[in-house]
């Protein structure tokens, strides 16, 4: 909600603007792997936490491209 207030004022297109969001705001909520984001997917499917960790590689590639 946040991002979205901030943000809103950019000239951009809609889908565009959903883009940025995602790889701003939906991302880096799962890099912290105690959050809720992190956490309950992991439990839900019983998947170890440090291969995950490991795995979360990924999450930072997609911010850095």
């Amino acid at each position: 909600m946040l991002a979205h207030q901030l943000c809103s004022d950019l000239d951009q297109s809609a889908n565009d603007h959903a883009l940025d969001l995602e790889d701003s705001v939906v991302l880096v909520a799962g890099l912290v792997p105690w959050s809720i984001a992190g956490a309950v997917p992991l439990a839900s499917m019983g998947a170890p936490v440090a291969a995950s960790m490991a795995l979360a590689i990924y999450l930072y590639a997609v911010s850095a491209w």
